[in-house]
């Protein structure tokens, strides 16, 4: 466990880099049965991600990333987020996530089947990139 401050301690990792080690107060992530936030003393658990937005607080400092599904583990007040991809708010470029978002958005009504999913999945992660850049 961490100090007094941060009790928690959290982790995200992609297979390329570790992206962010912190300590803090909470953490809000997109489990694949819906949102789900974590403090202190929180239950052992191992669960998948849901394409969306981690969410973090830090006393009064709040952070988040957008992240592309994956797993988290939460045990002993340590919470490790393993994912595929994950972005920072400065490392999100806003205008092709607003492109990326009309042009999967548009293709929703022509799509079936695995292009309709995969389309639907693209439309998510841009929204989890802007909602993450609108924290910049």
């Amino acid at each position: 466990m961490s100090n007094g401050e941060s009790p928690l301690s959290l982790s995200v990792v992609t297979p390329e880099r570790s992206v962010l080690e912190e300590g803090c107060a909470s953490v809000s992530l997109p489990a694949t049965e819906g949102y789900l936030t974590v403090l202190p003393g929180h239950t052992s658990l191992v669960s998948t991600l849901a394409v969306g937005v981690l969410s973090y607080r830090q006393g009064t400092k709040e952070g988040a990333l957008a992240l592309s599904g994956g797993f988290f583990e939460v045990s002993d007040d340590v919470v490790t987020v393993l994912t595929q991809e994950a972005q920072l708010p400065d490392e999100i470029d806003a205008e092709a996530a607003r492109k990326e978002l009309q042009e999967a958005s548009d293709s929703l009504g022509r799509l079936s089947g695995e292009e309709l999913r995969q389309a639907r999945l693209t439309v998510q992660r841009a929204e989890a990139r802007l909602a993450v850049s609108s924290k910049q």
